[in-house]
């Protein structure tokens, strides 16, 4: 466990601005939600979805790797960094329908995304409930349902008293206020996905994993699988919650550039 959480502490001591500049950063306020994104290069339009915690500022240091190939949109998303907190408790659901009113805002009829944890469950939640607006998802640590309870040792350790050694959410967001609000309701973390949003999910879909990582049951990998016939399976050895960085970054990308590529 010990293990996992410095992992999951990597997902956020990697967001270091690398001093791109953004072509466009809007705040936008959708029905009842605020949004912050971030745009950068041109092409087909390339989400990039943070971890719980984090911001949009994570995925910074993998704009130059993209922006050639794609329109890049870093998001805030729902209850992190410039957007909108919850309107009550941590929801998934809601934090998707959030992302679902900023695509449409975009004007865009098709996406396609890498979501960290966190944001690898908003993507499924927003391909299951909109089959045909996400066109290919690669989810990294995510895959749609989990619950922070079965990780007692998290609560534990992300927990407001333990600020002092938060720096770094404190550094992702807005102000004390906010990352006090996500420490406190941490253990409200608890979503899932039926076997009938599941089969409903028509992404082409990337789901990848490191072999060290715990907190994805392999239980729910086989479901998932048995239920998405057509999504494709990558175990990184060696490797925890953030198999996307360190060591793996040069072939995470390579291999996501090749699958975005696919028809």
């Amino acid at each position: 466990m010990k293990c996992l959480i410095f992992n999951l502490l990597l997902l956020i001591f990697s967001t270091v601005s690398f001093g791109q500049i953004p072509k466009k950063s809007e705040t936008v306020t959708l029905k009842d939600c605020r949004m912050y994104y971030e745009v950068y290069g041109e092409g087909e339009p390339l989400f990039l979805l943070h971890g719980f915690f984090g911001s949009s500022k994570y995925w910074k240091s993998y704009v130059h790797e993209f922006e050639a190939d794609y329109e890049l949109y870093l998001v805030d998303l729902t209850g992190h960094g410039n957007s909108s907190n919850f309107s009550n408790k941590i929801s998934i659901p809601e934090a998707a329908a959030n992302l679902h009113a900023l695509i449409e805002y975009l004007g865009l009829e098709k996406v396609k995304a890498i979501g960290l944890s966190y944001g690898g469950d908003v993507l499924f939640h927003l391909a299951a409930n909109n089959p045909d607006m996400v066109q290919t998802i690669i989810a990294i640590g995510g895959l749609g349902t989990w619950n922070a309870n079965d990780f007692p040792d998290w609560i534990e350790h992300f927990s407001y008293k333990n600020i002092a050694t938060l720096q770094w959410v404190k550094d992702n967001q807005p102000d004390e206020t906010r990352a006090k609000w996500l420490l406190d309701h941490f253990s409200s973390y608890i979503v899932s996905l039926s076997d009938e949003a599941l089969a409903n999910i028509k992404s082409n879909t990337l789901i990848v994993l490191g072999d060290n990582d715990d907190s994805i049951p392999l239980t729910e990998v086989t479901r998932v699988r048995n239920l998405m016939p057509s999504s494709s399976l990558w175990i990184i050895p060696n490797t925890g919650h953030e198999a996307n960085a360190g060591n793996n970054k040069k072939d995470f990308v390579r291999i996501s550039k090749d699958f975005l590529n696919q028809k």
